[in-house]
């Protein structure tokens, strides 16, 4: 894993390695977190999910690491909240997996660059003209 972080300074367009790193790093993470009880579904929560909803705000990575991690945070604490037994008395995961959804839901549909709202406003703008 080191090995292939290494060189990417000096080569960055060599998105391809970066991107087998990541993934190689993100399953090591699920399957070693798996003894401990930790199911699928929370992995996706907590790293796929994330991340796919801060590469729809933003194109730069330093913005998509903070947002990813702002978006986890959300969806935990809010998660955690809508399980509680006051409210639906359901699995902390289930609670994180919906408010992570909905965020990315929410981000979907407004976002300024491949949000569906701004998809139908360019493609209303080139069917006018």
């Amino acid at each position: 894993v080191a090995r292939g972080l290494r060189g990417l300074r000096e080569d960055p367009s060599d998105d391809a390695r970066l991107s087998e790193t990541l993934a190689a790093l993100l399953t090591l993470t699920c399957v070693r977190s798996a003894p401990a009880g930790v199911t699928v579904d929370v992995c996706v929560v907590v790293a796929i999910i994330p991340a796919a909803t801060a590469t729809l705000i933003t194109q730069r990575l330093s913005a998509m690491i903070r947002c990813s991690v702002l978006v986890g945070v959300l969806a935990a604490v809010a998660g955690y909240g809508l399980a509680r037994e006051e409210l639906l008395d359901c699995s902390v995961a289930g609670g994180m997996a919906t408010m992570a959804g909905l965020i990315f839901l929410v981000v979907w549909i407004i976002a300024p660059r491949g949000g569906l709202v701004a998809q139908f406003r360019r493609r209303r703008a080139s069917a006018s003209t």
